[in-house]
Order: structure tokens, then C-alpha cells, then sequence
């Protein structure tokens, strides 16, 4: 089973560094650039949902929703105790506090917590 997860952070981090290739040189916003960075955590997901069946998909939605609410609750709270946002988005922003251009990226660490939870045997 190590070897299966083994692939899938080779998978993962082959896209990454194709996402820093392609893309490292500029200084702007691309959408290009965003849709080959989220490939890594959409092509770990689909090589996990094949091995291990549907229910990946579902915790990869789930934890994306959870990441991105936890981000949104902490952005406003920090707004609010502390007078000042901790950081700005401007595409597809709630409210500056977050923005549904990270909810892949959350799935994705929500499906790595899940490989290192099975690999320590939680």
C-alpha cells in the first residue's frame, strides 16, 4: 500500500513541478497557469478514486468545503479582532476572505492528511 501512495505524491508533485515550469517566470494572473497547477491535486484524486473507489471524491469536495470555510471564519476573524485582513483575494473572493480558487487546493491537503493518517495507522 506504501507504493501506491508513493505514486500518488509522484503524480501530485509532477504536476506541481509542471505548474513551476510552465509558469514560474511570470508575474501576473493566468488562468492557464491556475488550471495546470490545480491539475496535481484533481490527478492525485481520480488516481486515488480509481484504486480506492467514489468515496475519495466525496472527501475531496468535503474537505475542500471545510478548508475553505475554516479559511473564510479565521480571514473574518482576524478581520475583525485584529482591525486588518491577513490576506486579499480578488478573484472569485467571498468577501476577501477567501476564494472558491482554493477549494481544490483544500480537497488536496485534505486527501494528503488522509494518505499520512492511513500511513501512521490512525
Amino acid at each position: 500500500m506504501f507504493i501506491i501512495y508513493l505514486y500518488y505524491f509522484l503524480i501530485v508533485g509532477l504536476f506541481i513541478a509542471l505548474a513551476y515550469w510552465y509558469g514560474h517566470k511570470t508575474k501576473e494572473w493566468r488562468w492557464s497557469e491556475y488550471f495546470l497547477m490545480t491539475l496535481a491535486p484533481f490527478a492525485g484524486m481520480i488516481f486515488l478514486a480509481w484504486l480506492e473507489g467514489f468515496k475519495i471524491i466525496i472527501f475531496f469536495i468535503l474537505s475542500g468545503l471545510v478548508g475553505l470555510t475554516g479559511e473564510f471564519v479565521l480571514g473574518f476573524s482576524c478581520d475583525k479582532i485584529l482591525g486588518r485582513k491577513l490576506w486579499r483575494y480578488s478573484k472569485l473572493s467571498l468577501s476577501g476572505y477567501t476564494s472558491l480558487l482554493t477549494l481544490p487546493f483544500w480537497g488536496g491537503a485534505g486527501i494528503l492528511f488522509l494518505i499520512l493518517a492511513k500511513l501512521l495507522s490512525l
